[in-house]
Formats: C-alpha cells, structure tokens, sequence
C-alpha cells in the first residue's frame, strides 16, 4: 500500500512540475508577442510618408548675380542630424 501511494505522490508530482513548466513557456510566449507588439508598433510609428514638416531657416546664400541673371526660383538645402 505504500509502494502505491509512494507511486501516485510521485506521479502528482511529476504532473505539477509539467503543468509549471507549460505555464513558464506560456509567460515566455506572451512576453515574446508583446515584445515583437510593441516593436512593430515602435516600427511603425516611424514610418510615416506624410504629415507636416515645419522648417525655421537660419542662414541663407545667393548663389549667384540676381541682377545679371533676372528672375531666380528659390531653393534650400536641408540636412538632418541622422
């Protein structure tokens, strides 16, 4: 009779440490998919092709004699920091 319940305590046993390891890798598997969530989310939020640039000009050139060449069209050049 001992030998039994030595079997079954054993076996119930065995049966919690499975059922802790199924909810570790279940904890893993969550904490994976909100990482992978939030760096798309991250991702994508640097991704936009439209919107609104505000650009205060510090410092300007003429590149040439507005006098000798009449009517020039204005341009800038821009250049970011990354």
């Amino acid at each position: 009779m001992r030998q039994q319940e030595l079997l079954k305590q054993e076996e119930e046993t065995k049966i919690a440490e499975e059922l802790k390891e199924q909810e570790r890798l279940a904890q893993e598997t969550n904490e994976a998919e909100e990482a992978t969530k939030l760096a798309t989310e991250e991702e994508e939020s640097h991704n936009h092709d439209e919107g609104t640039l505000r650009v205060h000009l510090i410092e300007a050139h003429l590149t040439h004699d507005t006098e000798v060449v009449g009517k020039m069209d204005p341009y800038i050049k821009m250049h970011s920091r990354e």
